[in-house]
């Protein structure tokens, strides 16, 4: 149960400094791409709409994605998932949390890499007309997310494992998983029942 624990103890913090790391990740995310903002000739019009149709919502998502994920494993972090077990309450919570986090970051992957095909079909060769001679195409930012998302999931897929794992195996080594689940239910009913008089 110790050696449990402990990869508990550090998937959390892989997850919570992946969360960091989404938020920074947003914030960078432009800087690649900021020469390519107010093109108007008609010619570039491809790429002032790959911009602000493409880039920018994106980066806004990945923003709320990166904050959601701070506060989601914060709040892990309040109910003590580093040291202790969570009992069936925050095991639904953390473990919803989890599932969007690997869900929002598998789709972010999806987005990525049609951002990426979109990109490189993308004629560049008139960007002289808005001032900005040789440009050179430049995927670091795009594969980049790629891999941190790609990480994201996995590492959150397996903190979600953990955890259920964690619970029902301290449940098994204690009272029992039926005996609890029993004991949960005859408490429901109870403070249901007290919540009629």
């Amino acid at each position: 149960m110790k050696l449990n624990m402990k990869l508990q103890k550090y998937l959390f913090i892989i997850c919570f400094s992946l969360g960091i790391a989404t938020f920074i990740y947003a914030l960078v995310f432009m800087t690649d791409y900021q020469v390519l903002f107010g093109f108007e000739a008609k010619q570039n019009r491809p790429i002032a709409e790959f911009y602000s149709g493409k880039l920018q919502v994106f980066n806004r998502s990945v923003l709320c994605f990166g904050i959601l994920m701070i506060l989601g494993y914060g709040f892990m972090w309040f109910t003590r998932i580093k040291t202790e077990v969570c009992n069936f309450f925050t095991l639904v919570i953390d473990a919803v949390i989890s599932i969007f986090v690997v869900v929002r970051a598998v789709l972010n992957i999806f987005s990525l890499r049609e951002m990426l095909g979109i990109y490189l079909s993308l004629d560049f060769s008139y960007t002289h007309l808005e001032g900005l001679e040789n440009y050179e195409v430049n995927t670091r930012m795009l594969d980049s997310g790629i891999v941190l998302n790609g990480v994201t999931a996995i590492v959150a897929a397996a903190f979600l494992a953990v955890i259920i794992i964690n619970f029902f195996r301290y449940l098994s080594l204690h009272e029992g998983v039926k005996t609890y689940f029993r004991n949960l239910k005859k408490n429901s009913l109870l403070n249901r029942m007290r919540g009629s008089k």
